[in-house]
This record gives C-alpha cells, sequence and structure tokens, in this order.
C-alpha cells in the first residue's frame, strides 16, 4: 500500500557501525604480524622519496614487494 517491501517495513537496524572492524596488527613475512604503527612508518619511508605519488594500489604492491601481507584474503606463506 505504501509501495515498499514489508521486510523492509520491518526491518529493525542493529545501531552499530557496519563492516568488519580494522586490523590492529598486519603480517609481515620475517617480522611475523606487527602493529599498525610499523606499516604507517614504511609507507612514509616510500612516499619520502622525491616524484613518488601513487594510489593504494601501487602502495600495496611496494609493501607487499617490502614483505607486508596487505590484503587479508591472499594466502599467507609460513
Amino acid at each position: 500500500m505504501v509501495g515498499i517491501v514489508s521486510s523492509s517495513y520491518y526491518r529493525e537496524p542493529s545501531g552499530g557501525k557496519k563492516g568488519n572492524k580494522p586490523s590492529k596488527e598486519t603480517f609481515h613475512k620475517t617480522k611475523g604480524f606487527v602493529l599498525q604503527d610499523a606499516v604507517v612508518v614504511s609507507i612514509k619511508e616510500i612516499l619520502k622519496h622525491e616524484f613518488i605519488d601513487c594510489g593504494y594500489r601501487l602502495m600495496t604492491s611496494y609493501l607487499t614487494r617490502d614483505g607486508y601481507t596487505i590484503n587479508h584474503k591472499s594466502c599467507i606463506e609460513l
């Protein structure tokens, strides 16, 4: 009658934030799990070079090259 589906009408919002909580650690091939502060330091080291201006895909490839596993869905080689 109103023009919406009944499941939308009766749905109660959860009130919390959507999605997964941010991780506090990242896996590194040689160091194991490291805190996010170490990743931020690595990013700043990469960006301090002259003429480096990159998006998240290129930065992810740089960090992967340095040994970090950025995407949690990728395989962790132990």
